[in-house]
């Protein structure tokens, strides 16, 4: 199969974890992220300024919407950067969002 060297300037991914419950108990999660896709020159850029720059702030940067999102009584809430702050809040979750970032915008190898 070719390879059209023009790819999408947009990647959607799932971000999948466990949170656990007031008794203890782990409860599996997920929503998706709507992100542009940095070309390595910019995402190298990102990556030597990673000192500076926080995960949020990365985040804020590429993060354009996502699907999966829920308030306390389970409505959805609409993205907006002051919202995926404080989704970065959620201790652990902005470093697995960026994390997922990286492995979603690069190729894979197909078996």
């Amino acid at each position: 199969m070719a390879f059209n060297i023009e790819i999408s300037d947009t990647v959607r991914f799932t971000v999948r974890f466990t949170t656990k419950d007031g008794a203890g108990v782990e409860k599996p999660a997920s929503f998706d992220l709507i992100a542009h896709r940095l070309d390595v020159d910019e995402y190298k850029d990102a990556l030597a300024q990673e000192t500076s720059v926080t995960f949020s702030d990365f985040l804020c940067g590429v993060v354009t919407g996502w699907d999966g999102v829920r308030d306390g009584n389970g409505a959805p809430v609409d993205f907006s950067l002051d919202a995926l702050r404080r989704l970065c809040k959620v201790p652990g979750l902005a470093s697995l969002m960026f994390k997922s970032y990286g492995v979603e915008v690069s190729v894979k190898e197909k078996n």
